[in-house]
């Protein structure tokens, strides 16, 4: 990754985290960037409001390439994944929304290896019948 793109692309992560191009530039920084870029997308996420972030088109892009990436470190993704789950009427939306049901499947899926999915199983199970009666909700279920 050119320094001198991540020096100018850093400072204005929480805006380009939604933004229609924006999003690509933030998404290649966490695949080819640095662990410390990795880590500000992370916090650039917290900071921003990871929830909207999760339920937006562009935005939950961004959220599952800081989970998928491989220069994120675990504990950055644990609390990615604290964040998202922690708020059991706010995992209840990100589940049965149209952009959200990704990331929260994503942090639940039982094929992938990720660190986050004990956490997320745990607050799914805690809300798993409020989950069933929505279309989206049920497919998030399915990854358990």
């Amino acid at each position: 990754m050119d320094v001198l793109l991540a020096r100018d692309v850093l400072p204005s992560l929480k805006e380009l985290c939604g933004h229609s191009y924006g999003s690509y530039v933030v998404r290649h920084l966490l695949e080819y960037g640095s662990p410390a870029h990795a880590k500000r997308v992370v916090q650039a996420l917290l900071d921003g409001g990871v929830h909207d972030y999760a339920s937006q088109r562009l935005g939950s892009h961004v959220v599952e390439a800081a989970l998928r990436s491989r220069s994120a470190l675990d504990e950055d993704k644990l609390r990615l994944a604290a964040a998202l789950c922690g708020d059991d009427d706010y995992l209840v939306h990100l589940a049965t929304n149209q952009f959200g049901r990704h990331v929260v499947s994503l942090l639940a899926d039982a094929k992938s290896e990720m660190i986050t999915r004990p956490t997320t199983v745990a607050a799914l199970q805690r809300v798993e019948y409020r989950l069933s009666s929505s279309r989206y909700g049920k497919g998030v279920l399915k990854c358990l």
